[in-house]
């Protein structure tokens, strides 16, 4: 994960609001992308709120996956780590492995690499929680 949500934000805002203009044979294709992008950006800003600027894209993530975001905010460490886990497995795209494939043994590699990306994302959303509620804790006890 290279940590650049404001481009992400950017993009995916960009695909999602050019997606209406597009008519075509394709059309299911495209809806599918954009459903998958929701959620990515749905999980980009909550990673990284103060890029999500836009009212419009705010207010479709929070129609579209409220539950999800409120279990994010959640005070449950594992509700929220679980949250995270569950929009990403849903909404992200298959990783791929630049590596050759080990066909001598029964590992699988691409089991492995979206393992490591799920595990990089739980380690970065597991801080961002710990944060969060340390803020809450330190804006509770300040008179």
């Amino acid at each position: 994960m290279l940590r650049r949500y404001s481009d992400s934000v950017n993009t995916f805002r960009a695909f999602i609001s050019r997606s209406g203009r597009y008519k075509g044979q394709d059309r299911d294709t495209v809806t599918k992308h954009v459903n998958l992008m929701q959620g990515l950006l749905a999980l980009t800003t909550k990673l990284a709120p103060e890029y999500a600027r836009d009212d419009s894209l705010r207010s479709l993530i929070q129609d579209k996956f409220g539950e999800q975001l409120r279990e994010m905010d959640s005070r449950d460490s594992v509700q929220a780590e679980n949250a995270f886990k569950s929009l990403f497995k849903e909404n992200s795209p298959g990783f791929v492995n630049s590596t050759a494939p080990n066909y001598d043994g029964n590992v699988d590699s691409f089991l492995d690499l979206s393992r490591l990306q799920l595990n990089v994302l739980v380690r970065t959303c597991s801080l961002l929680v710990a944060l969060f509620l340390t803020s809450k804790a330190c804006a509770c006890t300040q008179p």
